[in-house]
């Protein structure tokens, strides 16, 4: 059985896969039912379906990710982790990048089943920017 760590791990790439796939039944999957997520510039908002709605029925860009995790640490049936993330978001059909860079806190709970789910993301990326193309 994998470590607590390990599994939260697992669920960041997870997120990422089903970030680029738009899977909406994968995000369901790795979240609490009432999630709440605080961005930058906008009210908190509250709900895994609420989440589900935001998402394009077609991705209309591709992203690519560079994430850090620069800590973990788990408590009983709750965990969190800081981490340092880099998203360019590259529209398509090859439209002018994205930037968006800077740090997150999320707080995970551990289901009855063992399998742990986002269950608060507070990302502190500021608004996006056009990427460099030098």
């Amino acid at each position: 059985m994998p470590s607590d760590e390990h599994a939260i791990r697992e669920l960041f790439t997870a997120w990422q896969r089903a970030t680029t796939a738009n899977d909406p039944d994968a995000f369901r999957r790795l979240m609490a039912e009432d999630v709440l997520f605080l961005t930058v510039g906008r009210p908190p908002f509250r709900g895994r379906e609420a989440f589900i709605e935001m998402l394009p029925p077609e991705p209309p860009h591709h992203i690519d990710f560079d994430q850090q995790i620069l800590e973990i640490s788990v408590h009983g049936d709750w965990a969190y982790a800081v981490c340092s993330l880099n998203v360019v978001v590259t529209p398509r059909p090859g439209g002018e990048p994205i930037r968006r860079s800077g740090h997150t806190l999320t707080v995970f709970n551990k289901l009855d089943t063992g399998a742990w789910v986002l269950a608060r993301d507070a990302n502190l990326m500021p608004p996006p920017v056009k990427a460099s193309t030098a």
